[in-house]
């Protein structure tokens, strides 16, 4: 009679690597060389994105808003695990998989999001980011409008400052 276990078909020697393999794979670092924070850098940046948030939630379209509910998304920790509350659904939102169940925001949103977590879990300030394409989306013509989003140039001006002083972006330089 024939076994049902299938590690009995595998010879001792596939055994050992597959051992090997599994127990010496380590996961490759989020943007370049892996850091230890401590949960109090990871809060404060917390901080930083969700008063990003707030921000971008209180102009024009305001996006990460629901009117309706009255409620504006935020990111916390649940334990050691990163969570985005959503803003229409309060429900959490998985940022560990590439896909975007619970999430209302819409691609640009979710992208920006997506880099949030990046910067929370990784500490990476970033040179370009989602907010850019608030003011750099070009027209038919190749000209910069300020429409990429649906705001205005004062207010995609306001909220990138706001992400400079925050501390979210690095000012390019010249």
């Amino acid at each position: 009679m024939l076994s049902k276990n299938r590690s009995d078909y595998i010879t001792p020697d596939v055994r050992y690597f597959k051992a090997l393999i599994i127990k010496d794979y380590k996961t490759p670092p989020i943007g370049g060389i892996k850091k230890e924070f401590t949960m109090n850098e990871k809060l404060k940046r917390i901080e930083i994105c969700n008063n990003l948030i707030k921000e971008i939630s209180k102009r024009e379209r305001r996006f990460f808003y629901s009117q309706s509910k009255d409620r504006t998304a935020y990111f916390k920790m649940n334990g050691k695990r990163l969570s985005y509350i959503d803003e229409y659904t309060g429900k959490d939102v998985n940022v560990y998989k590439p896909d975007s169940y619970n999430f209302n925001g819409g691609g640009t949103c979710w992208q920006l999001m997506k880099e949030m977590k990046d910067f929370i879990l990784t500490g990476n300030k970033r040179k370009k980011s989602g907010l850019y394409y608030i003011e750099d989306m070009k027209n038919q013509k190749g000209n910069v409008c300020y429409y990429g989003w649906g705001y205005s140039e004062t207010a995609a001006k306001e909220i990138r400052e706001i992400a400079y002083k925050i501390g979210y972006l690095i000012r390019p330089e010249g």
